[in-house]
């Protein structure tokens, strides 16, 4: 929906004549040298485990709804097939 009403709006302004620059990436320049960069403070064990539990945390979340798909393709199927195998 969002897409199509962009494109439309893209259209109308290229009939009047008005020209949309437009890209989805930026470019990025790190203006500070590798050099001059403060050491980090951070605790290096503590933002290990931080990381640690969040990818434990989305692969849970992950599984979670794979297991959610699953049952509501059994429950479709029990409803569509009165729960037989075909």
């Amino acid at each position: 929906m969002a897409r199509e009403i962009l494109e439309r709006l893209r259209a109308h302004a290229t009939v009047n004549g008005i020209d949309l620059p437009f890209t989805a990436n930026t470019p990025y320049t790190n203006t500070i040298p590798l050099r001059l960069e403060p050491l980090s403070q951070a605790n290096q064990e503590l933002e290990r485990r931080i990381k640690s539990l969040i990818r434990w945390n989305a692969l849970a979340m992950v599984g979670a709804r794979e297991s959610r798909r699953a049952q509501h393709r059994r429950a479709y199927f029990d409803f569509c097939f009165g729960g037989h195998a075909l």
